[in-house]
């Protein structure tokens, strides 16, 4: 089994190879200058939100929209964000299913599904997908699903929800709605979600799922302040990061891609760790470092991110 394989062991036939998700940028569904303008900043994928980012009265004539600019752009990677399948707060919407039915169109790429609290939720999400795509006559699973862990029941249950349908490749957290739902600040030091976050990505590796996505880093002006939000996501295992303004795109770009260097140094461990099996021997010393099969599968997997990269 082959590195990218065990990082998406789950995905249907039809789906592409792992690529990695560096940067989801959002753009609100009911301004189109921002949805024309979204897919030039160098972002790994569009998200054209139909959440938070829209009125609560204009949630219904913003679909239109939607739809125009998924006819009319041509995105690479185009997630909606829709509404909740239950509205779990006073600010929210329960009109997920009737945000797919609108939405759902070749061009889209899949839904990013806000407020997952249970894998009910996913197993709903997906029969109005599966729905849309007999109506559309595409291949079957052809729609991804992106949960959103932002509560804490959500979080408490991630495992469950992300190993609740082969849809599901990878999960992302929200810390802005997960701080509100525990009562404390949203920091930018984000240690009151420290423990969210690992948690997510632990349940994201135990249900065989992608590596997951980040929250967003909610100060746009703070470059240095994201970048080291990035570097600890990094660090916990997230394989890519939200954003809300186009500025963020590079920093996060820059924070998820390999090095050069590295990738340099990776293959040449590999290659060296490769030799000293040829002579029946299981570890090897290279640059003061002792190499084993437990790092040099660690190295073969920054490798073949890079790999991906390159060729997305």
């Amino acid at each position: 089994m082959t590195i990218r394989d065990r990082l998406v062991p789950r995905r249907a036939p039809h789906m592409t190879p792992f690529r990695p998700l560096r940067s989801l940028l959002f753009a609100p569904g009911n301004r189109p200058r921002m949805l024309a303008k979204v897919g030039t900043v160098g972002a790994d994928a569009v998200v054209i939100d139909l959440e938070d980012a829209v009125p609560l009265d204009e949630k219904t004539d913003t679909r239109a929209v939607v739809r125009e600019a998924l006819e009319s752009q041509d995105w690479r990677r185009v997630y909606v964000r829709i509404n909740a399948i239950v509205a779990r707060t006073d600010y929210s919407a329960a009109s997920g299913l009737d945000d797919i039915e609108a939405v759902a169109m070749p061009a889209l790429t899949g839904i990013i599904l806000p407020k997952v609290d249970t894998p009910e939720d996913v197993f709903a999400a997906a029969e109005s997908l599966a729905a849309a795509e007999r109506r559309l006559d595409v291949e079957d699973g052809r729609f991804e699903i992106m949960p959103i862990l932002e509560t804490a029941r959500g979080v408490l249950s991630a495992e469950r929800i992300a190993g609740a349908h082969p849809r599901v490749r990878r999960l992302c957290f929200g810390a802005g709605d997960f701080t509100t739902d525990i009562g404390v600040e949203w920091t930018k030091d984000g240690l009151a979600y420290l423990y969210a976050r690992s948690l997510v990505a632990l349940a994201s590796r135990a249900a065989e799922c992608e590596p997951p996505v980040d929250t967003v880093f909610p100060d746009i002006h703070d470059g240095e302040g994201l970048r080291g939000d990035a570097e600890l996501a990094l660090k916990l295992g997230f394989q890519g990061k939200l954003a809300i303004y186009p500025a963020q795109v590079p920093i996060i770009n820059g924070i998820f891609t390999p090095s050069s260097e590295r990738v340099a140094e990776a293959r040449r461990w590999i290659a060296a760790f490769e030799a000293a099996l040829r002579e029946a021997k299981a570890s090897v010393t290279v640059d003061g470092k002792m190499l084993d099969y437990a790092n040099v599968a660690q190295f073969r997997r920054l490798v073949a991110i890079a790999d991906a990269l390159e060729t997305t």
